[in-house]
């Protein structure tokens, strides 16, 4: 069923991957390269993070609609949740590895979108949660029969 809360964690966390077109991971106060040119990091300077952006939020997504197969629902939400490690890993890299390397003048912060996928990493997980909390509710009632 759509209205249950996993479908809702689910939302959010796909949610949370679409937002990473418009909220940038970092910012800088000088133009450098490769990755600062607009003084901006977001998922389009880098294609691993635009990738992982993109499938995060297409699977995640499709994992809504597909309630009638809990068992698969968990096999993609595992899935989603590698994602979103990946683009954690991924946008950590490349924030903070290319920093000290670029200009010891350049001051480079975090900004929400760094924050995203550890939201959308959180609310997959308790989306799973409550997948295998009605998987086991289903098979008690079963067992009942």
């Amino acid at each position: 069923m759509i209205q249950r809360k996993q479908s809702l964690f689910l939302l959010v966390a796909s949610l949370g991957f679409w937002s990473l077109f418009k909220l940038p991971f970092a910012s800088s106060n000088k133009v450098t390269s490769p990755f600062f040119e607009d003084q901006l990091l977001n998922i389009n300077d880098h294609v691993i993070l635009l990738v992982l952006c993109i499938l995060g939020g297409v699977v995640t997504a499709a994992t809504i609609f597909l309630f009638n197969n809990r068992k698969l629902q968990l096999r993609l939400g595992i899935l989603n949740i590698i994602f979103a490690l990946f683009l954690i890993v991924v946008a950590l890299w490349v924030v903070f590895s290319k920093a000290p390397s670029i200009d010891s003048t350049i001051d480079i912060s975090d900004n929400i979108g760094l924050y995203m996928p550890l939201l959308s990493l959180t609310c997959v997980v308790l989306a799973n949660y409550f997948i295998k909390k009605d998987e086991n509710l289903v098979r008690s009632a079963d067992r009942l029969r």
